[in-house]
This record gives structure tokens, sequence and C-alpha cells, in this order.
């Protein structure tokens, strides 16, 4: 085992692990801030991929992972063979970031998402040298991958192999306790960015409600209820709505289609799949009037944290991680899960009440300025500052198995 040590330098420094690059601009949002804070950062992942956004830390990013089955990904290898590559690839990434950490260990070693709970949890158990800690973006581990996934197998040992973890919800605190994971556990908001202000796109008269739906397009995700809301609203206001369904499809975009022209709600669709460049994401939000989030289940949420970005209210499923960010009638409104019936009486009160989406906006905003990227990096410093070393009790009943 490497052992703790000490060392004089008063910059607090971080090995910030995001070896799929699940989230670039969460990770590199999160880095670029803890570095305006005087923190040394360095983020290990995987290379950049072409049709990628281009955040990066620059020198400071380290692209440890999966380095060839990505370079037969991009010779057009099939998708299941790189993804098993990826997995004995994912224990030789851990490999040499122990070799590379164990030189010059860091005061922190943070994981933002354990990719093979399995491998990870070996890692997790043996290192010593610094306080580790599991960001849990969703204690669902099946949201939106499948249950053969490597991600399906191990995930709650692994967990409690670590020394802390962090999430960005109570709820979802009270998700882990249900699932047996007992680590300490602090609570950060996921960051926002602040971006700089719509130009105005609405021409005079213009009285269209324009709602938006952004991000990967999975089941637990609701497209269907609001389809379905969209088709009631179409009925008698469908000159007055505008709904866009934009993001990557992991669901049968046939049965959405079949359900869109079944419930009459075809008119007021626009659907934009695939991949969307950072040019069409900022088009998109400043176009739209409210964001939907019709989810099923949530802990938190990225896109939500876009909207905030933003300023565009949101129109979300009365869930709890929902409610810990929406407060209803003020940045947002709340409708019963699966409720489609109430999501469209929601829907005709926006369409005519231009007053109330711009009330919701201004208060979207100054939710917004609670959970940008500098109040959550200062948060983020001063719990970093609070770890103890591994050996001082806060890691001692660690897991001791998958």
């Amino acid at each position: 085992m490497v052992e703790a040590g000490s060392r004089p330098d008063p910059n607090l420094r971080v090995a910030m692990v995001d070896s799929g690059r699940y989230a670039p601009p969460y990770t590199v949002g999160l880095c670029a801030s803890l570095r305006r804070l005087g923190a040394e950062v360095t983020l290990y992942s995987r290379p950049i991929r072409a049709a990628e956004p281009r955040d990066s830390l620059g020198s400071d990013e380290v692209p440890l992972f999966y380095r060839f089955s990505e370079w037969i990904r991009r010779r057009g290898a099939p998708v299941p063979v790189a993804q098993v590559l990826r997995v004995v690839e994912h224990g030789i990434g851990l490999v040499s970031l122990w070799r590379r950490l164990r030189r010059d260990p860091p005061d922190v070693l943070h994981f933002q998402w354990l990719v093979v709970p399995v491998l990870d949890w070996v890692f997790l158990r043996v290192w010593r040298a610094s306080p580790t800690v599991v960001t849990v973006h969703d204690t669902n581990t099946l949201h939106g991958v499948s249950r053969f996934s490597p991600r399906a197998l191990g995930m709650g040992s692994a967990l409690n192999a670590a020394d802390h973890l962090v999430v960005h919800t109570k709820y979802s605190i009270e998700q882990l306790r249900d699932q047996g994971v007992n680590r300490p556990t602090e609570v950060l908001p996921l960051g926002v960015q602040l971006e700089p202000p719509c130009e105005q796109v609405r021409g005079e008269g213009d009285s269209i409600c324009r709602v938006l739906m952004f991000g990967r397009l999975a089941e637990y995700k609701g497209v269907d209820v609001l389809i379905r809301a969209a088709g009631e609203v179409a009925r008698n206001l469908g000159g007055c709505l505008e709904v866009t369904i934009a993001g990557i499809p992991q669901v049968d975009m046939g049965s959405l289609t079949d359900l869109a022209a079944e419930v009459g709600a075809g008119d007021v669709l626009r659907w934009e799949l695939g991949f969307i460049s950072d040019e069409r994401v900022r088009e998109l939000f400043c176009q739209s009037d409210v964001l939907a989030l019709p989810y099923r289940d949530v802990d938190g949420s990225g896109v939500m944290a876009n909207a905030l970005g933003y300023g565009l209210p949101a129109v979300a499923s009365d869930l709890p991680g929902f409610r810990e960010v929406v407060d209803h009638g003020v940045n947002g409104l709340l409708f019963g899960v699966d409720d489609h019936l109430e999501l469209a009486r929601i829907l005709r009160r926006l369409v005519g009440d231009r007053g109330l989406i711009e009330s919701l906006a201004r208060g979207q905003r100054v939710r917004a300025e609670g959970m940008s990227w500098p109040v959550v990096a200062e948060e983020t410093m001063k719990y970093y500052r609070s770890l103890k070393p591994p050996g001082t009790g806060s890691g001692e009943d660690r897991g001791q198995g998958p």
C-alpha cells in the first residue's frame, strides 16, 4: 500500500478523474473554477473526440484512459468491440494513474464517475496516500445504460470503499443509505455556468410558447409524457405552442413518433436528434421560453444546470431531486410524475401568460447566482480542506468486498 505522507506545499493539489469524459462542461468547469481559487488541479480522462465540445484544461488534462479503444473507434471498429476493450483498458488506466500519483500524491483524489466499479473498488481499497472522494451524480446505476453494463456490477461496494462521497441533493443521501452505502457524504450543488444574455430573438406579435426538452432521450426522462401533454394542448391551442425535443436518442424513436401521431401532437413537435454543437445548444436555449423535464426519476440534472445558466424557467416533475432546485411558482413549475394532463394544464397557462414566463425567468436567474461556479468552487475548496488523511478515522470502516 501507498502510505500517507505530508508536503510543505501550501497549495491544495487535486487529482480529478473523469475517465470517460461523461460531462466535460461540468468536470472542466469545476476544475477551472478550483484553479482560479489557487488549487493545482490535474484532470485524468480519455482523448477528446472530434465532434465533442472542446472544453479542456489544456496541458493540465491528461488523456490517460482508453487511448487504444478510442483509436480503433475513430477507425470504424464496431461499438461492442470498443466497449469490451474499454473494460480491459480501464484497469490499465487505473494502474497508470496509480504509478503517476504514487510518485507525488495529491491532497485529494476525486473520482467523478466509477465506470467499472469492480476494478475501481480495488483501487479505492488500496490507495491510502490521500483522501478519496467519489461524486455520485445518479444513485440509480442503470439510468441511461444497459443492465449488462460494467457499471451495473459492484457499484455499492465500490462506493463504500471510498473515504468520502459527494452528491448534489439531500435526496441522494437518502437513496444511498437505502442501498447500504454508508460513507461520509457531502451535498455540493451542480455548478452553473452563467451564460451571457441572449439576444432578442422573438419578433413583435410572436405569441408562440416555445418549450424545449434537451439531453439524452432515455425512457426515464418521460419524453412520452411531454408528447401526450403536447397533444392535449394542440387540440385547441396548437398554433400557440411549439415543442422542440433535442438530443441523442436512447429509446425507440418509432414508438415515439407513432405516439405523436396518435395523440395529435405531430404539428407542434420539432425533432432535433443526434449530437448538438455548443453553438446550437445556445440557440436552442435562447429561442425557448421554458425547459420541460418530465422525468420519472432523478437525483440532480445537468440539463437543469444549463437552464439555470440561461435563466430559462423549468417545468419539471414533482420529484425530490427537482424540488431542491425548483421553487414552484418562483423559478419554475412542478407537476405530478407521469401526469401528462397536469403538464398540459401548465402549458396552456404558459401559452396565455407571458408575464408569468418572464417572472419565472427572473426567479431562475436569481436561483442561478447561488449555484454559480465561483460559489460552488468555494464550497468545494472548503470541503476538500476539511478532509482527514486516510488512517485518521475518515475511512477505516470502508467496504470489504464487491
